[in-house]
Parts: structure tokens; C-alpha cells; sequence
């Protein structure tokens, strides 16, 4: 369980003034720390305290996948199984982008089928000489676990399995039926652009076979090489030679997992042909980030099209906003909510159902009655109290119960956030707000009403 002083040692942090931190400080080799050891001798809260909350890269080492049936069927003596994936996955349909060329600021993509890529990719390996003219191709986000939801490839490592982003798809919480993992294949040379993750998540991407360099710049660094338009650069690799304050180098090998921080930008060349699994995630831990991020893009979308303002009213102003946000991020104000509002109501039900609270109001019942004052802090004492409650329940029979963790710091990083949400005026439409009071008011009613139960 989450010892009380680290709890509190954590929320310290996400309850602080500052999202994250913008001084741009010369980046070492102990901020990557490879673990090699077996997952018996490293806990879940080690990473936890070292570099999920503070916010570092890391790399695990092979162990992780060992046992992943995708580091078997997929590979033979370190190397791509292309006819197996050709027969087996054949006829999904895949992004597959060009990376010889740039649009937009990005690589462009076609739809092939993963046959089609399987032909590409053994003719591009036989090829005698590469070319400037060759076209190097690369499969990527595909939506494996969707398109092959029986077939196991592999399982989420205990240590990213705080999942929000995952959690609220299966929940089916958006409009589309898309989820956040993917896989990743590419010839020798392919490589994804210096970008930060979508929506500032974190991800995890492991090897399957072959060997990645990553270009990591330290997380703000990257705001001294935009130019003069606001935009971040293509490829950093004579960037990052010239400027090694900023940035970090970082080889994965085969079978290795490597975490990616929140709003670290990065860029990804693969050494080797080369498969890898990938998830995006958000949870308690970096959700402030993820939140400064989306107004910061309100603030961007809002900027860009000021000129249209005047012939609008307040609602369709924020209506506008709001759908170009999500048309140039993934994700507007609405989309937030959702996602606040479905993992709030999966840990107050985790909450009932491991004290057998069932006189406690559920979260419809409360809807007429007069809002209770929200404020994080006093809502801090009554979270711990439950978190000593929860740890006399689960006592020390698991080494990592990730429902029971993470309930009282999830609500602990919700809070913040829909507090700030409410005080900032007129930042989303009155109907948005009006959801979020009705959040605030669903938790802080029902940690008063637990409580009273716990004494």
C-alpha cells in the first residue's frame, strides 16, 4: 500500500502551485535509470516515488516481457517472423507512414493491410543497396488489442496498469471506439519526429525485437528551439549534438520497456527492424499536466481565430472553440470531463464496495441537494483516514492491489483540478460547468458521508 507520508509526499506535488517544472536544468544519466533487476526485488512504489510522480524517464529491462507470448510467436532469433505475421494478421487494415517525407509537420500515413506491409517490408530487408530514393515505410498506432482482442500478445505491466485513458475506452466514455495501444513495426532507418505524446500523457513502449534510440529533451528545454512562427522542429539530431544540456540519449534493446515521461518531447529512430507495443496513458500522476495542456490549446485555438469573435455569441464562441480544440488535439473540455467523471465514479463504487458501504448515498441520489463547499485541503484528512482504512482491509497480501492504491490518489488529483476548473470564469460553457460543480459535489458529499462512517 501507499504509506501515509508518501501519499502525502506525492500530493504535495500534485497539489502544488506549479504544473510541472519549466527551469532548464542540465539533464544527467541518473535521470534514466535502468533497472535491471527481477521484478521481485523492485516494488511498484519505487517507481511510484522515483519517477512516476517526479516525473523521470526509465528503463526496464528485459524481464518485463519475458513471458509475452508477442516475444515468442513474433519473433525468430531476434528477428521479425514475417510470414507468421502476414498469415495471422494479414488482413487488418493499418496506418503506415512515409518517413522520407514531411507534411504539416508530421510523417504522411496511407491505410495498407498488414500483408501489404509484410511485402514491403521483406522486399525493403533484400534490397542490395539503400537508396535516397527508397521509401522507408513505417507501421504505425495500430489498434491491435482492438482489431485481435482474443489473441494475447501480451499484458500490461503492474507498474503502468494505473491506466485512465484505457480504463475510460473500455468504459466505452468517448464517442469513438478507438483505445490508446498500439503496435509499432518498421524496417531499419524508419523513426517517428521530435514530438511530445498526445494530450502531454505518459506511454510506455516495449520491444519486441530489434533496438530504438531515443532523443529525450528535458521537459521545457524544447521551448528554446521553436522559431520564429511558434513551431518545434522536425528532426533534433544535429539539435541535440549541438546542445547536450538538453537532451538525452537512450538505447533500447530488444525486450526492454522504456516509460515516457509527461511533456518530455522525443524522438525515436529505430537501429534494427524492429516491432514494439506502445500505450499512452494518464492517471493521478500527471493529470495537472494534462489539464495545463488542453488550456493551454483553448488558449491557442482562442487566439487564432479571435478575429471571428465579434460576430458571436458567448455560446457559440465556446462552442467554435471547443470544436476546433478537439479537431487540432483529440481531446476538447468535454472530452476531459468525461474522462474525469468516469474514473470518479469507478473509485467512489471501489470505495463502497471495499469498506460494505452501502448506506452511502450513491452519486445520483445527491443531485438536488445544496452544494457543499469544495476544498482540497479538508478533503485531504478524510482521504488518508481511508487510505488507513483500505490498508487494514488488503493488509500486506498483495504487493500491488492497483484498485485499492490508487483510489485515494486518484480522488486526491481530481480534486485540484475541477476546483481550478470552477474558479477560472467562463472557461467552458454553463452546461460544462454546471457538470462540474456536480462533480465536485459527488465527491466532497461523499468523503463527508465516509466520514461519519469511519468515526
Amino acid at each position: 500500500m501507499i504509506s501515509n507520508d508518501n501519499l502525502v509526499n506525492a500530493l504535495s506535488i500534485i497539489l502544488s502551485e506549479e504544473p510541472f517544472n519549466q527551469s532548464y536544468q542540465q539533464p544527467s544519466a541518473s535521470l534514466t535509470d535502468f533497472i535491471k533487476t527481477p521484478v521481485t526485488s523492485i516494488s511498484y512504489y519505487t517507481f511510484f516515488e522515483n519517477n512516476l510522480v517526479p516525473n523521470r524517464p526509465c528503463l526496464f529491462g528485459d524481464w518485463m516481457t519475458c513471458e509475452w507470448k508477442s516475444r515468442t510467436e513474433w519473433v525468430d532469433e531476434s528477428k521479425p517472423k514475417f510470414d507468421f505475421l502476414s498469415k495471422t494478421f494479414g488482413a487488418a487494415q493499418v496506418p503506415v507512414a512515409n518517413c522520407r517525407k514531411s507534411e504539416y509537420g508530421s510523417q504522411p500515413k496511407q491505410t495498407w493491410t498488414v500483408e501489404q506491409f509484410i511485402t514491403y517490408w521483406k522486399n525493403y530487408c533484400h534490397a542490395e543497396k539503400e537508396t535516397c530514393n527508397t521509401e522507408c515505410h513505417y507501421l504505425k498506432d495500430w489498434h491491435f488489442t482492438s482489431d485481435f482482442p482474443d489473441y494475447q500478445a501480451y499484458f500490461t505491466p503492474t507498474f503502468f496498469s494505473s491506466d485512465w485513458l484505457n480504463e475510460a475506452c473500455d468504459a466505452k466514455c468517448f464517442d469513438c471506439d478507438e483505445d490508446f495501444r498500439f503496435v509499432y513495426m518498421g524496417p531499419k532507418g524508419s523513426w517517428t519526429p521530435f514530438h511530445a505524446d498526445v494530450y502531454r500523457s505518459f506511454s510506455w513502449s516495449a520491444n519486441i525485437c530489434g533496438r530504438k534510440k531515443w532523443i529525450f529533451c528535458r521537459c521545457g528545454f524544447e521551448e528554446k528551439h521553436r522559431d520564429k512562427f511558434g513551431n518545434l522542429p522536425f528532426d533534433v539530431t544535429e539539435i541535440s549534438k549541438e546542445h547536450p544540456d538538453g537532451f538525452i540519449e537512450i538505447f533500447q534493446e530488444a525486450g526492454e520497456v522504456i516509460f515516457v515521461p509527461s511533456g518530455w518531447h522525443h524522438q525515436v529512430h529505430n537501429l534494427e527492424n524492429t516491432i514494439s507495443i506502445n500505450h499512452n496513458w494518464i492517471n493521478g500522476s500527471n493529470l495537472k499536466r494534462v489539464w495545463c495542456f488542453l488550456q493551454n490549446e483553448l488558449a491557442a485555438v482562442e487566439k487564432e481565430i479571435d478575429d471571428c469573435k465579434s460576430g458571436m455569441t458567448d455560446e457559440q464562441w465556446t462552442n467554435q472553440c471547443q470544436m476546433l480544440m478537439r479537431a487540432n488535439t483529440g481531446m476538447n473540455f468535454a472530452d476531459f470531463l468525461k474522462l474525469l467523471e468516469t474514473i470518479t465514479h469507478a473509485r467512489l463504487d471501489q470505495i463502497r464496495k471495499k469498506l460494505d458501504l452501502k448506506n452511502i448515498l450513491q452519486m445520483d441520489d445527491i443531485q438536488n441537494r445544496t452544494a457543499i463547499q469544495p476544498s482540497v485541503h479538508d478533503c485531504l484528512e478524510t482521504l488518508v483516514k481511508l487510505q488507513q482504512a483500505l490498508a487494514g482491509i488488503e493488509g500486506d497480501k498483495k504487493a500491488f492491489p492497483k484498485h485499492v492504491n490508487h483510489i485515494v490518489f486518484d480522488l486526491c488529483a481530481i480534486l485540484p483540478v475541477i476546483v481550478d476548473w470552477l474558479e477560472k470564469d467562463k472557461i467552458s460553457s454553463a452546461q460544462l460547468t454546471s457538470r462540474v460543480k456536480q462533480l465536485t459535489l459527488n465527491i466532497t458529499f461523499t468523503l463527508k458521508s465516509i466520514t461519519n462512517f469511519l468515526g
